[in-house]
C-alpha cells in the first residue's frame, strides 16, 4: 500500500513538473481517499509549490468528510482551493493574471 501512495505521489509531481504542464490547472480528485495523514498533507503541499513554480495551480476535488476535516484542521483550503464535487473544481474559471485563487 505505502508504493502505490509513493507512485501516485510520484505521478502527481512527473504531471506537475511535465514541460507543458505551466499555467494548466490540476485538479485531484480525492473521491476514493478516505483517509489522508501527514504523508497526504505534505504531498498535497509539494504539488501546490510545484504547480505555482511552473505556473500552474492545483485544486481539490470532492474528499471525503473524513478528508476534509483533516484539510481543515491543518488549512489547507486557505491556500489550495477546494471544491465539493469534481465537476465544480473542473467549472470553475481561473482568477485573471496575478490574482490569488482561493478555496
Amino acid at each position: 500500500m505505502r508504493r502505490d501512495r509513493s507512485r501516485q505521489y510520484s505521478q502527481l509531481l512527473d504531471a506537475l513538473n511535465a514541460d507543458d504542464a505551466a499555467a494548466q490547472v490540476t485538479v485531484v480528485d480525492l473521491s476514493g481517499v478516505t483517509f489522508m495523514d501527514s504523508s497526504g498533507i505534505n504531498a498535497l503541499i509539494t504539488a501546490h509549490h510545484t504547480a505555482q513554480r511552473h505556473g500552474g495551480r492545483l485544486r481539490l476535488a470532492a474528499p471525503s468528510r473524513a478528508v476534509s476535516e483533516t484539510l481543515g484542521i491543518v488549512g489547507i483550503p486557505e491556500v489550495i482551493p477546494c471544491h465539493p464535487t469534481l465537476r465544480e473544481a473542473l467549472a470553475v474559471r481561473p482568477p485573471p493574471a496575478g490574482r490569488i485563487e482561493h478555496g
